[in-house]
């Protein structure tokens, strides 16, 4: 009996040491953010010219005097389509959560309150004649959209396109990222600041999120990070060695969709999502009822040619 009682403390002992090695070999993920601040504090403010391809996007606030404040970002990816998050604009269920006539698609403005201009100028208004979206949506997961306008663009030194990656790379480093902050404290629009970002693998991203991120790219939390005017913002990266990447551009390789606070933010990757962003930046999106109406229509021709 007292030999059988030792072995179950024996065990018991044996079974708390093996919890506490395993305890002390998780590994420590606030070491991870350690150079948040330092690595802010290399920020640079974008000037007019730098970045054409970023846009804001406006929502109507103040009517009288026709003021908008930016809500989302947006990049400009041919003459009249623009990038962006799908839940600036929609539920899970895709209904619109604001109108599409109070809201325009601004370039070449660095100021996240403006007044629309009865002609342009330097900046470029345009309004949203229609949003496209992926067909599984549900935040975050499938947040794409894009944006086709009333208006081409008119690309010149101010505003203009930016390629988009064709391939689905899992690569850690450095990217260039958007964050809005105030320069000074009364100050009631933001500057738009673009801030080196660490990209973080696949596999580290799952382990502190505890979910899949396979339709994402993950960098470290920045806390100046706006959950409502930088989604939908580019993360650009270069020697990406993908065949898109433009030489002093870059490639535009992923779409803020989730701020987390303390956690990495998730971008979702467009070269997942290459061939639905290609076939909607170029209007050739015909759906499964678009199909069936063009069948319809070629048979209906074909037997009135048969029986005239």
């Amino acid at each position: 009996m007292v030999s059988s009682i030792r072995v179950f403390i024996v065990l018991i002992l044996s079974l708390i040491h093996l919890s506490y090695n395993d305890f002390n070999n998780v590994p420590k993920v606030k070491v991870i953010y350690q150079n948040i601040t330092v690595r802010e504090t290399f920020a640079k403010k974008i000037k007019l010219g730098q970045w054409r391809h970023h846009v804001f996007i406006y929502r109507l606030y103040n009517k009288r005097q026709l003021l908008y404040r930016s809500c989302c970002t947006g990049n400009i990816i041919t003459e009249d389509r623009v990038l962006t998050s799908a839940h600036c604009f929609l539920t899970n269920r895709k209904r619109l959560k604001i109108k599409l006539k109070d809201l325009r698609v601004v370039g070449g403005i660095l100021s996240t309150t403006a007044r629309e201009p009865i002609e342009d100028d330097v900046q470029q208004w345009r309004k949203i004649q229609h949003i496209y979206s992926q067909k599984f949506f549900r935040f975050p997961a499938f947040n794409l959209a894009i944006l086709r306008l009333n208006k081409m663009w008119v690309f010149n030194q101010f505003v203009n396109k930016i390629p988009y990656s064709k391939l689905n790379q899992n690569f850690d480093g450095i990217c260039s990222g958007f964050i809005l902050k105030s320069t000074t404290s009364w100050s009631s629009t933001k500057s738009v600041f673009v801030v080196e970002m660490q990209i973080y693998p696949q596999r580290t991203c799952e382990q502190l999120l505890l979910r899949s991120c396979e339709q994402y790219y993950s960098s470290e939390s920045i806390p100046t990070l706006s959950s409502t005017e930088t989604e939908g913002a580019g993360l650009v990266c270069f020697q990406t060695g993908d065949p898109a990447e433009h030489e002093t551009d870059g490639v535009l390789v992923g779409v803020t969709s989730l701020m987390n606070k303390n956690l990495p933010n998730l971008h979702t990757r467009i070269g997942l999502f290459h061939d639905w962003v290609t076939n909607a930046a170029t209007g050739h999106n015909c759906n499964a009822l678009c199909i069936v109406l063009i069948i319809d229509c070629a048979i209906c021709m074909f037997v009135n040619r048969l029986f005239m």
